[in-house]
């Protein structure tokens, strides 16, 4: 069976998490009250800010080699509406 690792219990994170069991995967949703780190399943999935996401990587590097991440934030600055991005990159390369 596929376990399912969902960052993030907002909107997204939850309508993610809706769509897998009724396939058949297990859910596991992780959240700034997560009291410890998770272990990660087979398939990753990033619904939170984007400025999260470095935190997630620095804590949890060692179990995301090798999964399979799906990534679903918006790399923008919502001060200024730019990317939060280097040149001509994107947020699943830097998470990369």
């Amino acid at each position: 069976m596929t376990k399912v690792t969902i960052f993030g219990t907002g909107n997204m994170g939850s309508a993610i998490g809706a769509i897998f069991p009724p396939g058949g995967a297990d859910i596991e949703h992780v959240n700034t009250s997560t009291p410890t780190l998770a272990t990660l399943g087979d398939v990753v999935v990033l619904a939170v800010p984007y400025t999260a996401i470095e935190g997630i990587v620095a804590d949890y590097a060692d179990q995301l080699d090798g999964k399979v991440v799906v990534d679903i934030t918006n790399p923008l600055d919502f001060q200024t509406f730019e990317l939060a991005v280097r040149g001509e990159g994107s947020g699943a390369a830097e998470i990369a």
